[in-house]
């Protein structure tokens, strides 16, 4: 087996949910040269031990055939039919060569162990910091959510009162036929006063900018501290001009209000 194969074979398990601890048997049997056979009997066994006991047989040289009757087994009956295994060796010399490279495989699973400690700690701790931060992103988000949602109802507050007043009049009220009372005397009363000139087309320019200004702040995503900082620039009376000038959502508040301060102060020179 490759280390391509056993990386889509790890990856495989990942996604299907198989332990940690099932990976890690997975990688160091590929360390020690075991046969492919292994990986679908570590696959196919639930118990840590009972996987442990199948790796261990395979490098002391105990058959596949052999290994694949643990699956049925428990510790105790694993451990007995170990020990009647090798009582039937008749070459001690074989047994000898056997014990050899079982060390030999155990020190080096030693130093993968070794190794794999320190990655398990650290994966541990990355997961905590995950779920701290998913948590930390969660609070942000709902915080951001109430915020948008006082913003709106601001704005749709200040678009309401800059509105004009429209006065409503009761229903007409069917009232009975009467006869005609004498005519009287018409009594004089004076003409109402126009509105005047300037003061019409203040007020036609003011309804102008309102819808200017509620057009403006729809358009962009501001923050509310940039919201109010608009709203007291209209209270101040500054026209729209001025203000698209030195306002925009990227703008930092107190960039704004030095901007203003500078157009306030050419003002003043001008008068």
């Amino acid at each position: 087996m490759t280390e391509e194969q056993l990386k889509n074979i790890i990856e495989e398990q990942q996604r299907a949910g198989a332990p940690l601890s099932l990976l890690t048997q997975m990688r160091f049997a590929y360390e020690l040269g075991l046969p492919e056979e292994i990986y679908n009997l570590l696959i196919q066994t639930e118990d840590f031990e009972i996987r442990e006991w199948l790796r261990i047989s395979l490098m002391e040289g105990i058959p596949l055939n052999e290994v694949r009757q643990y699956q049925t087994m428990n510790i105790k009956e694993i451990q007995t039919f170990r020990r009647r295994y090798f009582l039937k060796k008749e070459n001690v010399e074989e047994l000898k060569e056997i014990r050899e490279q079982t060390e030999k495989k155990l020190q080096k699973l030693e130093l993968l162990v070794d190794k794999t400690e320190p990655m398990e700690r650290y994966i541990h701790v990355l997961l905590k910091q995950k779920d701290k931060m998913l948590d930390t992103c969660q609070k942000q988000l709902e915080s951001l959510r109430r915020k948008t949602e006082k913003l709106e109802e601001q704005l749709e507050l200040w678009q309401r009162l800059s509105e004009p007043s429209r006065q409503t009049f009761p229903p007409k009220e069917d009232k009975e036929e009467l006869p005609p009372e004498p005519k009287a005397l018409p009594s004089v009363l004076p003409e109402p006063e126009p509105i005047p000139w300037w003061a019409f087309c203040r007020r036609k320019k003011r309804r102008k900018e309102t819808g200017i200004i509620a057009e403006y702040l729809k358009q962009s995503s501001w923050s509310r501290e940039q919201m109010e900082f608009i709203l007291e620039c209209l209270e101040e009376h500054m026209t729209m001009e001025d203000i698209k000038q030195i306002t925009g959502p990227e703008m930092e508040i107190e960039k704004m209000r030095l901007l203003k301060r500078m157009i306030q102060k050419d003002y003043r020179k001008e008068e």
